[in-house]
């Protein structure tokens, strides 16, 4: 995933990639109202290079499976 670099923190709309995220860098998510929905909730991380390297890998290997023909 691609983004600003220079963004101290990244939000995320989907709780369980967020909930992935957490678990593969042992780092906490804070939950908020959505600015655009208050009946829903976002995800926001530090933005790090633990962040940025799992959410690139979470990518590459959804784009992997997705590709498998079942």
């Amino acid at each position: 995933m691609k983004g600003s670099t220079n963004m101290k923190y990244y939000v995320i709309r989907n709780k369980a990639l967020a909930s992935a995220i957490a678990f593969i860098t042992k780092e906490p998510y804070y939950t908020y109202e959505d600015r655009e929905d208050n009946t829903k909730k976002v995800y926001s991380f530090k933005r790090t290079k633990k962040f940025d390297l799992a959410i690139d890998e979470i990518d590459k290997l959804v784009k992997k499976i997705n590709k498998i023909d079942n």
